[in-house]
């Protein structure tokens, strides 16, 4: 039987559990053993050895539907972080909004431009906001 132990955390990292507990569809237990078992299984210390700066958190909504995504800001690359899509990655934000419109509407065109299409989730503003400030760089 085990036992219950209580760690503090900053408010940043309960975020980060959560955001990755929503994505896996998981308890905030089993996300923190997941981690663990993967640094113990040679997993790098810091995970993607990627800031936090680096990265935003984004979103789009399409005929109803709520896709959420973390975009890198040195790749450009985007990754959905829940739903049926939950954990696919992009090299563009364009690639991530076709997957997404071909999800809910397959018998339709799915060409979008992915800078329109999501939205920085901490300024309400498109991607296409701070597209000019990233220059994209090499993976």
């Amino acid at each position: 039987m085990s036992e219950n132990s209580f760690i503090e955390v900053s408010s940043e990292a309960v975020g980060r559990i959560r955001l990755l507990q929503s994505a896996w569809h998981t308890s905030e237990a089993a996300v923190i053993d997941r981690l663990l078992d993967s640094f113990a299984q040679g997993g790098r210390s810091a995970p993607e050895q990627v800031s936090r700066s680096d990265q935003l958190e984004v979103h789009a909504s399409y005929d109803g539907h709520i896709a959420k995504g973390i975009f890198d800001l040195r790749t450009h690359h985007l990754r959905i972080t829940d739903g049926p899509l939950a954990g696919q990655a992009f090299k563009s934000p364009s690639g991530a909004a076709m997957a997404v419109v071909r999800h809910v509407k397959p018998d339709i065109h799915n060409n979008r431009n992915g800078w329109t299409f999501w939205t920085v989730t901490d300024t309400g503003r498109p991607l296409e906001s701070v597209r000019a400030s990233t220059a994209r760089r090499p993976t």
